[in-house]
């Protein structure tokens, strides 16, 4: 984790270079923290609020005022960023525009993951200020209470706002949408039945011969998470056909 403290003057580097406050924390870096030579990749939000979740994760570990100290810059330095780039549309709300989905199915608006994301990372770095005895910072306080809603189409959330194909045209690859739920705790904003719902769509819709990576844990959680049944591999189907082994792992939030 050490990486990001290393980082962090590339990351303060490319925040400012687009005019913006705080950290940009880039995508595909090189061990000298730089973002990999691609356009898109200045457009992909969804890795911003990584550091203020790994930093949740150690101080569940090590809840220490040394944790606090530790990460307190990072984190500060990353909600900056993240409530200096939405967009104030006509309807008085901030929007995320132009993005990059982090399944890189294009530019849109108001993806689904990343708002549900954007909300987690300014209310944890708010909290995380008043674990410090610090006053809430009001301009988190202004974007995260005036964020625009997640894109929502026949009561399932949508990749981005107004594409009504996410589960047509946009159904392989990573399905960003699960970790609305399954990646993320519940948030304000997020409401569990659209998110249920969505669950639902993707097992029924998406091709899963086309998945990779990360997708597997996000829809698993093999370790569990917070308010999870107290067994083994909670995130897996209990009908006898699975044996689930694992090592070293700890609750997600």
């Amino acid at each position: 984790m050490g990486c990001y403290e290393t980082f962090l003057p590339v990351a303060q580097k490319l925040a400012k270079q687009f005019d913006y406050k705080g950290a940009k924390w880039g995508k595909q870096v090189g061990p000298e923290g730089r973002t990999a030579p691609w356009d898109p990749t200045y457009l992909l939000h969804w890795q911003q609020p990584h550091p203020i979740f790994f930093a949740e994760l150690e101080y569940r570990l090590k809840p220490t005022k040394a944790t606090l100290k530790k990460w307190q810059t990072i984190v500060f330095e990353t909600a900056d960023y993240m409530a200096d780039f939405p967009v104030t549309g006509k309807d008085r709300k901030y929007h995320l525009t132009p993005v990059v989905t982090a399944n890189e199915n294009g530019i849109g608006d108001d993806p689904a993951f990343e708002m549900a994301y954007w909300r987690w990372g300014l209310a944890k770095a708010q909290e995380w200020r008043e674990r410090m005895g610090l006053k809430r910072e009001a301009q988190w306080d202004k974007v995260l209470k005036n964020l625009a809603p997640l894109p929502v189409a026949d009561g399932v959330y949508l990749y981005c706002n107004n594409w009504l194909d996410s589960y047509t045209k946009y159904n392989s690859g990573h399905p960003d949408l699960l970790g609305v739920c399954t990646f993320l705790p519940f948030v304000d904003g997020v409401d569990r039945e659209t998110a249920r719902r969505t669950v639902e769509k993707i097992d029924k819709e998406w091709q899963w011969a086309n998945m990779w990576g990360w997708d597997y844990p996000w829809a698993a959680m093999a370790a569990g998470w917070d308010g999870a049944p107290d067994k083994n591999a909670p995130g897996f189907p209990d009908n006898g056909q699975w044996v689930v082994k694992w090592e070293g792992l700890k609750r997600a939030l």
